[in-house]
């Protein structure tokens, strides 16, 4: 069910004064917990000028669908809500695991082009996700995920810097997957 959020709940044939956006509210007003893989998904595709993304089920084989190209979206961030101390890990790791195709039964990826999002910053306030200057995007090729990686289930940010693979900012997403495209093509 797609909501715009003005939806009301109903109890026994009656709306209530309870609405999706409230739900909302309550379950996604920290975006630094649970629902930042979705914003990290919303934020590339609004820099790919997609306004709804192809594919927002949960659990899905690819994210975002733009140009015929199937993206995947992960998400890490230095700073977690579920940690009590102010001690950073090192390297942030992303899913890279292949996923089942029903139709071929066979396991891998199924999609064309990772975006790995780094949510920066060490503290609630340092890691302000509404901040896109505290985004660093790294978008690589599957093929390349597929090369370097063969049957990996993560890969390190340190590991995808080593293959060359800079940060990039929210306003570079686009030109960079267009390009990734165009290449391809």
């Amino acid at each position: 069910m797609t909501c715009t959020g003005n939806e009301k709940f109903v109890s026994n044939g009656k709306e209530l004064d309870i609405t999706v956006l409230d739900f909302w509210r309550f379950s996604y007003s920290d975006l630094n917990s649970d629902p930042r893989d979705y914003l990290a998904e919303f934020l590339v595709s609004k820099a790919l000028g997609i306004n709804i993304p192809y594919n927002k089920e949960a659990w899905t084989l690819f994210d975002i669908l733009y140009n015929n190209t199937r993206i995947e979206v992960k998400c890490t961030g230095y700073y977690q809500t579920w940690r009590t101390d102010e001690k950073v890990c090192g390297n942030r790791c992303f899913s890279i695991k292949p996923a089942h195709d029903n139709v071929k039964n066979t396991f891998e990826r199924q999609n064309d082009i990772y975006v790995f999002s780094l949510l920066l910053g060490n503290t609630r306030e340092e890691a302000n996700p509404l901040s896109l200057n505290n985004w660093e995007f790294y978008i690589v090729p599957t093929s390349v995920i597929n090369e370097k990686c063969k049957d990996g289930k993560s890969i390190g940010l340190n590991r995808i810097k080593k293959l060359g693979y800079s940060a990039l900012s929210y306003s570079d997403i686009k030109n960079e997957i267009d390009a990734i495209i165009q290449k391809k093509n």
